[in-house]
């Protein structure tokens, strides 16, 4: 079955602006964690580390603040708040959201070698 244009547009606003990856880690994450407890403290780990990713745009050491504040601030918040413990799961979160940070910081430590 072959999706048409329209159809697309409509499957990816149908899931709210919600990544395919965040998807996937939020079902991986009901199985983990056993239920919906589980699928909501890993949102909020997710947007919480995701806005860690902002620290990124500060060039040459950003993705190592961001990797700092993800484990000295979000990730003990996260696991008194909600309960959850630390899993493969949130070691890949944690990866990815440092490799992210860790491009964003290349790319502007870039810009700003070369602005002269």
């Amino acid at each position: 079955m072959k999706l048409d244009e329209k159809d697309k547009k409509y499957i990816s606003k149908s899931t709210g602006g919600i990544s395919s990856i965040m998807l996937i880690i939020m079902a991986i994450a009901y199985f983990v964690y056993g239920g919906l407890d589980g699928v909501f403290g890993i949102v909020i780990y997710e947007v919480l580390a995701g806005v860690c990713v902002l620290f990124g745009f500060i060039p040459f050491i950003g993705f190592i603040i961001t990797a700092l504040a993800i484990t000295y601030w979000i990730t003990p918040f996260v696991w008194d708040f909600t309960g959850l413990y630390p899993t493969l799961l949130t070691d890949f979160i944690f990866g990815f959201i440092v490799v992210i940070a860790l491009i964003i910081s290349f790319v502007v430590t870039l810009a700003v070698l070369n602005r002269n």
